[in-house]
């Protein structure tokens, strides 16, 4: 839904804001900037000016010290603009108006909130049946946790404008910080069907419920927030107490430690109007590092794009713009910025990779290769490049090799099980040492003694390893019997099968393939069928199994790569 402006008149801001640009280029930085600060302080009280007796408010200069001279530059601007036509008596209401709420929009969305609010008081003063100005205020003053101050505010812009739904919202977050859920709720369900703030609302919803004590429904209306918004992660910690009301501790503890700094976003066009004022490349780059964490990535590639403007030579900005790109489904234009920055820095790791990953996924092997080989000379403990380099090995058939990158890996990310467990898989197929890769295997045993995928492999090698020193019937028994009672699967009844086998128990064994013969049919698991039955006509031989895995076994190919996992997640030590 589209909100439009069509209380006030706006038509000065765009003139204003091409005048603020070349005013900021062309002639501020031919005045001392603390010398215009100060005639702006004495211009920018009221009583000083034509404007004396209308009740205006002093607007403090906020101290711009460590502040971006661009930053600087154009709040003087601004702050000029508004004594000027304080001085003059042919200034219409309605120009100081703007004038005055367009200063409060820059000390907003430049952190400067104490003189922001006077201005947005006077820009209402001057346009009473402006709906912007009071609610920029009442935004102001939620942000600011003033909170009374917010409520007048946003109930003052509704008077004025009560279809404007973000303030509806607004009003409604503001009644629950005051614990006033009773009043807060029907704001809340005004609002709930509106498919851009639902996921905010059904939060504010869940709790108030919370504070009502009315856990069931607090749960039921959180569950659907998080379903709407999953990277909402402080959605997580209201659940776990609607949980924890309800008795169930396992949940509640599990919903806690998800707990995390997101919430639900609401979607307000006046706002995303206002930050479109932001200056700064500090300022944009806190802009996108925010937008990334909300997972709002065109915000991020505007902010992004914006600071690399002022900072072209930067290539981890450059990077982080293009993974903005990319994950804004603009993947030609990530892959151009990709190639920008491994070209201005050849040696740079993360370019390097992200770039290989597109290209993996692309189906362009060689390239993805070359380019993991260029990450793994800027950054030899690469966990990334290490991992996806013994896929590749993987996919070709050179285990050894395959094997070596996996242990990289794992040296680099020990925490990476998929990898660990890769290199065992990748050691097995290699057949080179046996002894090295039961070694590995116990080592991971030993470290996560309940992971299932360590101990199938485990289970499947100790009941069908071709090496007689590998083998022992009863403990793969043992550890296959574990594994059906934590889970279903034709390959867990098949190693049970092979255990069997391998004691000599054949009847057993026959009647147990022949049940994961039955699952692999019901399950359209048509790939382990033809390796099942070789299987179950060695039994009916009297004969034990002597391969754990076929040749063409899918466990030994790598999960096919999905680029967006590494885009958005992968670790990087400064993303500018």
């Amino acid at each position: 839904m589209k909100y439009s402006i069509t209380s006030e008149n706006r038509a000065e801001k765009p003139a204003f804001l091409a005048f603020l640009l070349v005013f900021v280029l062309c002639v501020v930085p031919q005045v001392q900037a603390a010398d215009t600060a100060a005639s702006a302080d004495v211009l920018l009280h009221p009583e000083n000016t034509a404007r004396a007796g209308l009740g205006l408010l002093p607007v403090s200069q906020p101290d711009l010290t460590g502040t971006e001279e661009v930053v600087q530059q154009t709040l003087i601007a601004a702050r000029e603009r508004v004594a000027g036509m304080l001085e003059s008596a042919d200034t219409r209401d309605i120009e100081l108006a703007n004038a005055y709420g367009e200063l409060g929009e820059l000390y907003q969305i430049h952190h400067f909130f104490r003189p922001a609010e006077p201005a947005y008081r006077n820009a209402s003063k001057l346009a009473p049946k402006s709906f912007l100005w009071p609610y920029y205020l009442g935004y102001l003053m939620q942000e600011a946790s003033e909170l009374e101050k917010a409520e007048q505010s946003l109930v003052h812009a509704l008077g004025i404008r009560p279809d404007y739904a973000p303030a509806t919202l607004r009003l409604a977050q503001v009644y629950l910080d005051q614990n006033r859920p009773d009043q807060a709720v029907p704001l809340f369900e005004a609002v709930v069907d509106n498919g851009e703030l639902r996921a905010a609302a059904l939060y504010g919803l869940g709790k108030a419920a919370l504070a009502q004590r009315d856990f069931e429904t607090a749960a039921e209306l959180l569950e659907k927030a998080l379903e709407a918004r999953p990277e909402a992660t402080k959605i997580h910690y209201p659940l776990g107490m609607a949980y924890r009301g309800m008795g169930d501790v396992e949940k509640a503890r599990k919903q806690i430690s998800l707990h995390g700094g997101g919430e639900p976003e609401v979607v307000d066009p006046l706002v995303e109007d206002m930050n479109q004022l932001l200056t700064g490349g500090r300022t944009q780059l806190q802009r996108a590092l925010e937008a990334v964490v909300t997972r709002k990535y065109p915000v991020a590639v505007e902010a992004f794009g914006k600071a690399l403007e002022q900072d072209p030579g930067n290539v981890n900005l450059r990077t982080s713009y293009a993974r903005s790109l990319f994950l804004s489904d603009k993947r030609e234009e990530a892959r151009k910025e990709l190639e920008e920055a491994v070209r201005r820095d050849p040696a740079n790791d993360l370019a390097n990779f992200l770039l290989g990953v597109m290209l993996e996924s692309e189906g362009k092997t060689m390239e993805a290769e070359r380019l993991y080989r260029a990450t793994l000379e800027a950054d030899p403990k690469h966990s990334g490049a290490n991992h996806y380099l013994g896929n590749i090995m993987m996919r070709e058939g050179r285990y050894e090799k395959a094997a070596g990158y996996y242990r990289d890996t794992v040296a680099g990310s020990p925490e990476n099980l998929p990898a660990r467990l890769m290199e065992i898989l990748a050691l097995q197929r290699a057949g080179t040492d046996p002894g090295l890769m039961m070694e590995r295997l116990r080592e991971a045993l030993r470290e996560h003694p309940d992971d299932q995928w360590f101990s199938y492999i485990q289970a499947r090698i100790l009941a069908a390893s071709p090496e007689d020193g590998l083998r022992d019937g009863a403990r793969a028994l043992e550890i296959s019997t574990w594994l059906a009672e934590k889970t279903t699967g034709a390959e867990i009844l098949e190693v049970k099968a092979m255990s069997y086998a391998e004691l000599g128990q054949f009847e057993k064994a026959i009647e147990t393939q022949n049940s994961a013969l039955f699952m692999a049919f019901s399950m359209g698991r048509v790939d382990l069928i033809p390796a099942m039955q070789t299987n179950l006509a060695l039994y009916q031989q009297g004969k034990p199994c002597r391969r754990p895995w076929s040749d063409d076994s899918v466990i030994f190919q790598p999960i096919p790569i999905d680029p967006v996992g590494p885009f958005r997640d992968y670790p990087t030590g400064s993303p500018f």
